[in-house]
């Protein structure tokens, strides 16, 4: 009875991984063939229409986790970078 239980959870764990593994293939594989950057709007709505289904909010970061892009909330530019470069743009 125990043994089932573990092995339940085990193959439970399992299929989380792999739904989670081929969820991280299926967007990276989206953000590599749209190539968007943070100063490319159009390109970032490109990618909000292709990744409806995952999500509904996105933005870019830098490599120290600065916000450098503004917000794509279910395809729509909703900028909240009051003291960045970008909102001047």
């Amino acid at each position: 009875m125990l043994e089932d239980a573990g092995e339940d959870k085990f193959n439970e764990k399992k299929i989380k991984y792999d739904e989670m593994t081929k969820l991280q293939k299926a967007i990276t594989t989206i953000v590599d063939y749209t190539k968007p950057t943070s100063q490319n709007v159009e390109k970032l709505l490109e990618l909000a229409k292709k990744l409806e289904k995952y999500a509904f909010r996105f933005y870019i970061c830098d490599e120290e986790g600065f916000q450098t892009s503004p917000n794509i909330v279910s395809g729509l530019v909703v900028d909240t970078l009051k003291n960045s470069s970008l909102s001047s743009k």
